[in-house]
């Protein structure tokens, strides 16, 4: 199991350096109207950042830094009944969880037919099934292999 985290571990950052060049060689498309609510330990939330930077896409990035005791602002708390991060604002429409923000933002700013989120129903369910399957079963297992290493070392 060890080594399938790792696979990933070196998947997701070859994402990164790939997302990172495309937002470095292209011009960025600014909608300060549109806010994320984030903190930037959540994986979750560096998900939504990545596929920000896919796009260059410039907005509001609003830090919820919950680890030095900072509660979730109150507007924060108004507009979303879950009290979690990732949450995207944009204008009256209100969206949280990650999977699903990343969806919207590559639909709503990522063209006619994105190649993150082709308009083929067949390619789009095995996206969602790959965004699924981090949600529900690498992301789980990660976080129990970091916690044991991280109390295992202390």
């Amino acid at each position: 199991m060890t080594s399938t985290l790792i696979k990933y571990n070196v998947i997701l950052i070859v994402l990164c350096i790939g997302i990172t060049l495309i937002h470095n060689s292209s011009e960025a498309i600014v909608k300060k109207d549109v806010i994320l609510y984030y903190n930037h330990l959540s994986p979750q939330c560096r998900s939504v950042l990545l596929t920000l930077g896919a796009f260059d896409l410039e907005i509001t990035l609003i830090p919820i830094d919950l680890l030095n005791g900072e509660q979730l602002p109150e507007k924060l708390r108004e507009i979303n009944s879950l009290h979690t991060v990732p949450v995207l604002e944009d204008g009256d429409f209100v969206l949280s969880e990650s999977n699903a923000i990343i969806v919207y933002l590559v639909q709503q700013y990522g063209g006619s037919d994105h190649s993150l989120y082709p308009k083929d129903l067949k390619i789009q369910a095995q996206v969602n099934q790959i965004l699924n399957f981090e949600s529900r079963t690498l992301y789980p297992a990660i976080k129990n292999l970091y916690m044991n290493i991280h109390f295992i070392i202390i």
